[in-house]
């Protein structure tokens, strides 16, 4: 499985300032979007502590689904929501 390296995920956690609206736009309230971006991973304990120990924020810890993966929510420093995933292998 193509996952996200070290590296990547030191990227995505980087806290970088967004940009300042003008004034008349300070109303305007953020969109609730039921929505993520699913990142595939090798070792999905892992990369939750990396995403912690990068300032980002764990929504939901790492679950089994029962459908064969594991899965974690989390938020990277600007409050982004991303999923993670982790394939659990069949047993042999």
């Amino acid at each position: 499985m193509n996952g996200l390296s070290d590296t990547d995920l030191e990227r995505l956690l980087q806290v970088r300032p967004a940009p300042r609206p003008p004034a008349q736009l300070g109303a305007l309230i953020k969109a609730e979007i039921p929505s993520h971006i699913a990142i595939g991973v090798e070792d999905i304990h892992a990369m939750a502590k990396k995403v912690t120990e990068h300032g980002g924020f764990i929504v939901d810890p790492p679950f089994d689904t029962g459908g064969g993966e594991w899965i974690c929510l989390f938020n990277e420093p600007s409050g982004v929501t991303f999923a993670m995933i982790q394939e659990i292998p069949p047993a042999a």
